[in-house]
Parts: structure tokens; C-alpha cells; sequence
């Protein structure tokens, strides 16, 4: 009796902006015997019949796939039905254990060595035998299915053996809570040997730390998967491989690892300057707490974003660089756990105008105009002054952060500061306004001298005026709204006796901007 052993040992390793913190055990192990193959249509061929030994060139996988926290575009298959994801080809004879540092999804795969022969070289079956895939769906729910068909389970078969796919979910920005991105899926044909193989190995993983591999044992029906530092043995006589052979599509095993979605989005985005030219400093809030990372997308339309980087759990900041003054960037944020992104937070999205303001710019000087111009100062220090009317008007661009302005409103001025290219932005609102000045005689003759017989009060800048005079018994004996009439000392055609009179003056005027009321009294000898 030949006996076969199925293990799980994946590896994968991370640049230093990776996230961190993944766990295989985080994702949701399912099986059952309900499954179709999935019909592939237009494939493309990545082996041919008679194959072995051999990798697939570094192939698109046609979007984006995160696995274990980790964003991937493009993979390689071997001969012996490993997948490795990444920029670098799998190792051609390699399968799920020896292969270090590096994505690997097995669905069917082994490569033991006994008295230094591999025994678990696969072969593409020269009878109709093909390692393919194809892209199905659009986004953000594509899917991309490689196909394993007709493979000679050991060099030296001549039958064929297995046929299996691997189906990657996408993982896509913007996709629902019930998308199933990230998900990881196997489905098996026939699945037999008749040689020996030595041990096959079916799961995924990053390495050979403590929940760092999810490997699946085969020793019951139906299998179960669980996280282990050792090489899973199960043992099984020549022939069918029961617990995954499928007899015809609808009852065929299928295998699902599915990555949990993230308990909370990433939210309140927000942008400062970085202090250095072509930058800008992002932060945000990452809540989730089954999140191993974040992702970043930037935008320079608005509506087409490409990935910008991924940060660790507790990173949640990044610096920016490359911007080109005067273009306006998009930016979006979202939680990532190890397969899937978190909804877009409202919050978690941002249009930054570079160059972005870096503070508030104080504006000195007293903002109003009475009879000539505001003089107005902004704060010092910068390389480039402009200053724009409240249409938003270009008035002036100078390195003079002086400006002398004739009319009111409200005026903007940003300051560049040409080491950072970062603007500082101050806003000021310039009044017509004079201050007011009233002076109220208090004496006057109006029956015996000329020279003082009209009384009048002195005024400038005053609005709404309104002048009572009332005698010592309280009679009101003139009254007037305009400031140059005068009175005659006279009551009714009568010349009014000497004595003590009461004047109230009620007016309003401008005042440092703004429009103020005032009331003064004086007492008015009339002699």
C-alpha cells in the first residue's frame, strides 16, 4: 500500500511597509461536496501537456488580491499546482513546504524528497493536460480561476489524475460588507494516484510561525483546516482520494478560506503640510480592531483612484511626496484585515489643493477706510504674497506683504513659503468706516450776539441724527434729524427766556468696523 501525507507549509514575506499582525486562523475555513467546475471559456495558457519542472512566467492576476494583509496584482504557478504571489516566480519544482519567504496557495501540491529523489514532481498530462486561467465578472467582483487539468499526480503517471482550480476573489476598495474579496477558494475533479507521490500539501500561510499557516487534514470527511507549527500527516492508500475526488459538477469538494471583514472604517482623513517641498502629511483614524493595516488610494481626477500604499496596524499616518503645485489630489483611506477592505467612511475621503496651507497668517494693521485707504501688513517671512478681492480676484502678487486697499469687503491673502511649499492663508474683512466725533456747545446768545446766535453742534461721521432740546420744565422747544440746522433760541416765533436748557443727541456711526448707537446729553446755557 502506498500511503500519501497532505500538509500545508506556506511562507510569505513583507517589505518594511507591510502590514503587520496577520493571521492565517482569522480565516474562515468551509467545505462541503456541492461544487461545479468552473467552465473556462477563452482561457489562457500558462503550461502546456508534458510539463514538469517548470514555472509560469510572473502573470496580472487582473486586479487587486490581498492575502494575508498584503496587496498582490500578479502571480505564478507551477507544475506541481503551487501558487505564489508576487513579483518573482515560484521556484519550479517547489511546493507548499519548500518554498521560504514566499505567498503560497496550494490547493494540490507535494514534492518530498526520500533518499534525495522527489517523489512529488507533478506532470501536465500529455492526454489533454493544461495548467490555464481565466478572468470572470467585473468590479469590483471579479474573480480569477486557474485551472489545473488533467495532471499526472507523479512524473512517472501516465493517467490522468487531477484536475483542480484555484478561484482568488477580488479585493476591492469601495465593496460591500457581504463582498466576498480576499476569499480563497478550491474546487476538485478527480483527484487519485497510482504511484507514490509522497506527501501533497493543500492550504496557505506565510510561514512556519505559530499562526502564521493554515493547513487542511485530510484524515476526516469532511477535511478540517487548523493552524500548526508541523507538517500535517494523512495517509491514504493508492487509488481515489475520496474525501476530494468529485464524480460530476454539483457535488464536487470545494474548499472556501474566507478573511474576516473589518470591524470598523477608517475614518476622519485629514491633510497638513509636511513641511517639505512636493509633500503633504496624511492622518486618519483606524478603529478597527481585527485590522492589520490601512490602505491608501489617491486620485488626481476624482473618480479613478490607484492604490498609494498600505501601512501597519498602528501606522496612521504617511507622507506624500512628488505633488505638483497648482494640481488638486483625491484621497480615500480604508480598513484592511488580512483579505478584505472596510466600506468608505464619509469621512475617510479628502480633496487637498497643493500646495496645502500650513497655518494661519496674521494681518496687521487697522482695517478700515474713512477718506483715503486701509494699510494693511501680512505677517512676515515668506517668498511670494497674493492677495484676492471676495470674487476671488487676483489684486496683487508681490514679495511686498504690504497692500494699501481703497474700497471695503472682504480680502484673502496666502503666503508661500518657498523651502516648504506650503501656503499660509489669512482672511480680513476691510470696513468704510470713520470714527465719529460729536461736540455739543454748551452756551450761546441767540437775542444779543450775532456771532453766536445760532446753537449747532459740531459733527463728523455721524448717521441717523436726531438733536431734542427741552427747557427746565421739560418742553421740548426744537428738534431736528440734520445735524447743520440749527436753532434760533426761538420757541413758536418766540424768543425763549434765559435759563438753563437740556440737549439730547442721538445718532449711530461706524466704530472700529462696526455700526454703533450712541446717545449724548449736555446742558446748554442760553444767555
Amino acid at each position: 500500500m502506498i500511503k500519501l501525507r497532505f500538509c500545508l507549509l506556506a511562507l510569505i514575506c513583507f517589505s518594511v511597509c507591510a502590514v503587520s499582525a496577520q493571521q492565517a486562523d482569522n480565516y474562515a475555513f468551509t467545505t462541503n461536496k456541492s461544487s461545479s467546475l468552473i467552465n473556462l471559456t477563452n482561457p489562457i495558457q500558462l503550461h502546456g501537456a508534458g510539463a514538469s519542472g517548470a514555472s509560469s512566467a510572473v502573470t496580472p492576476i487582473g486586479f487587486e488580491f490581498w492575502f494575508m494583509g498584503t496587496r498582490h496584482t500578479s502571480f505564478s504557478i507551477n507544475t506541481n499546482g503551487t501558487i505564489q504571489l508576487g513579483s518573482q516566480p515560484v521556484i519550479a519544482g517547489g511546493n507548499a513546504y519548500n518554498i521560504p519567504n514566499a505567498s503560497r496557495i496550494v490547493a494540490f501540491s507535494a514534492g518530498d524528497v526520500l533518499n534525495n529523489v522527489v517523489r512529488g514532481n507533478w506532470r501536465v498530462s500529455a492526454n489533454g493536460g493544461v495548467i490555464q486561467y481565466q478572468r470572470f465578472g467585473s468590479a469590483p467582483n471579479r474573480t480569477l480561476v486557474v485551472e489545473c487539468k488533467n495532471m499526472n499526480i507523479n512524473a512517472q503517471s501516465t493517467t490522468n489524475d487531477a484536475t483542480f482550480q484555484i478561484i482568488l476573489y477580488e479585493t476591492a476598495p469601495l465593496a460591500s460588507a457581504n463582498n466576498r474579496g480576499g476569499r480563497i477558494e478550491f474546487r476538485y475533479g478527480q483527484a487519485q494516484t497510482t504511484y507514490d507521490t509522497g506527501s501533497l500539501r493543500v492550504g496557505f500561510g506565510i510561514g512556519e510561525a505559530n499562526n502564521q499557516f493554515k493547513g487542511v487534514d485530510l484524515s476526516t470527511d469532511p477535511p478540517v483546516a487548523r493552524i500548526t507549527n508541523d507538517i500535517i500527516e494523512n495517509e491514504f492508500a493508492t487509488g481515489t482520494i475520496e474525501v476530494l475526488n468529485g464524480v460530476a459538477d454539483g457535488s464536487r469538494r470545494v474548499i472556501v478560506f474566507e478573511p474576516p471583514y473589518p470591524s470598523a472604517q477608517a475614518t476622519n482623513l485629514r491633510a497638513s503640510c509636511a513641511g517639505k517641498a512636493g509633500e503633504v502629511k496624511l492622518e486618519w483614524d483606524n478603529t478597527a480592531n481585527n485590522a492589520v493595516g490601512s490602505a491608501i488610494y489617491r486620485s488626481t481626477d476624482g473618480t479613478n483612484f490607484t492604490f498609494l500604499r498600505q501601512t501597519a496596524r498602528d501606522a496612521n499616518t504617511f507622507n506624500d511626496n512628488g505633488l505638483v503645485v497648482g494640481r488638486t489630489y483625491y484621497y480615500r483611506v480604508y480598513s484592511a484585515t488580512e483579505g478584505k477592505l472596510c466600506e468608505l467612511h464619509p469621512t475617510a475621503q479628502l480633496t487637498v489643493a497643493y500646495p496645502i496651507s500650513a497655518k494661519n497668517l496674521k494681518i496687521n494693521g487697522k482695517p478700515l477706510i474713512c477718506n483715503g485707504l486701509a494699510s494693511l501688513e501680512a505677517e512676515s517671512g515668506f517668498s511670494l504674497y497674493e492677495w484676492f478681492n471676495s470674487q476671488g480676484t487676483l489684486i496683487k502678487s508681490s514679495k511686498d506683504a504690504s497692500i494699501n486697499l481703497s474700497a471695503g469687503g472682504k480680502y484673502t491673502v496666502t503666503a508661500l513659503d518657498s523651502a516648504t511649499q506650503c501656503l499660509s492663508t489669512g482672511e480680513v474683512n476691510v470696513s468704510e468706516c470713520c470714527e465719529p466725533m460729536l461736540d455739543i456747545p454748551n452756551a450761546f446768545t441767540p437775542h444779543s450776539t450775532p456771532a453766536n446766535n445760532i446753537f449747532r453742534v459740531k459733527h463728523e461721521n455721524l448717521k441717523q441724527f436726531k438733536m431734542q432740546i427741552f427747557d427746565r420744565w421739560g418742553v421740548l422747544v426744537f428738534k431736528s434729524e440734520d445735524p447743520e440746522e440749527g436753532w434760533n433760541g426761538n420757541f413758536f416765533g418766540s424768543p425763549c427766556e434765559t435759563g438753563v436748557y437740556q440737549v439730547i443727541v442721538e445718532y449711530t456711526a461706524c466704530q472700529d468696523g462696526r455700526t454703533v448707537r450712541r446717545k449724548k446729553q449736555e446742558v446748554l446755557n442760553l444767555l
